[in-house]
């Protein structure tokens, strides 16, 4: 009987080893992965900004799950990259300007995932590095504040690098 229970307790923990597996939050354990561009003809690579790649399911109750170890591939023109997720990942940075095609951003990357039979899709898209969507600006008169939200374009970016920031999670089905 005493046999039959570390028996328990192994599986028990071996089930809950298996389930942390594949169900977490926690934050990526590896150092970041360094993603080297490729084909950059017409463009400038100038440095590098990190994002973070999650990937998850919606239960039946609609509450999202973290996944991890899902394979990802990250695709482009000039990205070609595999993750398993979660996984920082350090992008590269291209100079804007007016001197290139599109103002020097680079193509959208696509990124794919899969674990097991579960599978997913992102796009992520440039965007000037460094600089807010929006700002917030105020004046008072009167002891009355107010405040207005002005969003900026990508000509007012032209200061900042274009690149992927911030995170991306890719729900798999």
């Amino acid at each position: 009987m005493r046999l039959l229970g570390k028996q328990a307790a192994a599986l028990a923990l071996a089930a809950t080893l298996g389930l942390s597996a594949c169900v977490s939050g926690s934050e990526p354990s590896e150092p970041p992965l360094a993603v080297t561009a490729k084909a950059t003809t017409g463009l400038q690579v100038v440095g590098t900004s990190s994002m973070t790649l999650r990937t998850y399911k919606t239960s039946k109750d609609g509450k999202r799950q973290d996944l991890s170890g899902a394979l990802c591939q990250l695709t482009s023109p000039q990205i070609n990259a595999a993750v398993t997720s979660p996984r920082a990942v350090s992008m590269p940075t291209y100079a804007q300007g007016a001197r290139f095609k599109n103002r020097g951003a680079p193509a959208p990357v696509k990124v794919s995932c899969r674990a097991g039979d579960l599978r997913g899709s992102a796009t992520l898209t440039p965007e000037p590095i460094g600089a807010q969507n929006q700002y917030r600006s105020g004046a008072s008169t009167s002891g009355e504040v107010s405040t207005s939200i002005v969003t900026l374009n990508k000509r007012m970016h032209s200061a900042y690098p274009w690149g992927f920031s911030g995170g991306l999670a890719v729900e798999l089905k």
